[in-house]
């Protein structure tokens, strides 16, 4: 399978495939983003970093409105395909069942992005139909494949795989 060509952006993902990156992406861009994840605002990210501390993306839950929280994340191009986008949901989903106390994460993959679909479905999530959303970047609509993952089937599934709390 061929990697589509990266779009010029100074962070690396594609922006189009996601809710809430603009593109460009500038300093005051990422400014306001971290100044918005505050303990009140309802939504913890962390950084995905490798070893040597170079940052590959970003993984987090945020609370919803009147709904289960959500799960979201981003990678930039250069590390796609190497397992570090499971790696990171399947932390970030530990962290929200264990420590945050959730019962249910929802998340969405723009349909036209299949390998965010795949992170998803091997972290045990299941596909409940399709939604349009506004992505930023493209200041319109497009359609987001949605996914649902409950607590009793994640802890099942960490079982399954022999993995301890906290362990990918």
């Amino acid at each position: 399978m061929q990697k589509p060509s990266p779009r010029s952006s100074t962070i690396g993902a594609l922006p189009e495939n996601t809710l809430r990156i603009p593109h460009p992406y500038g300093i005051a861009d990422a400014q306001r983003f971290i100044t918005g994840v505050t303990a009140s605002s309802g939504e913890t990210v962390f950084l995905i970093v490798r070893r040597d501390d170079t940052v590959l993306g970003a993984c987090g839950v945020a609370e919803r409105p009147g709904d289960s929280p959500e799960l979201g994340y981003w990678l930039a191009f250069a590390f796609w395909g190497n397992g570090y986008a499971t790696e990171a949901a399947r932390a970030v989903i530990d962290y929200a069942f264990d420590d945050l106390g959730y019962e249910m994460l929802h998340a969405g993959a723009r349909a036209s992005n299949p390998a965010s679909r795949r992170v998803l479905e091997k972290c045990g999530f299941e596909w409940t139909g399709v939604e349009l959303y506004r992505i930023r970047s493209l200041a319109s609509s497009a359609p987001f494949d949605r996914f649902r993952l409950e607590r009793r089937r994640w802890m099942r599934a960490r079982q399954q795989r022999g993995a301890k709390p906290g362990a990918v």
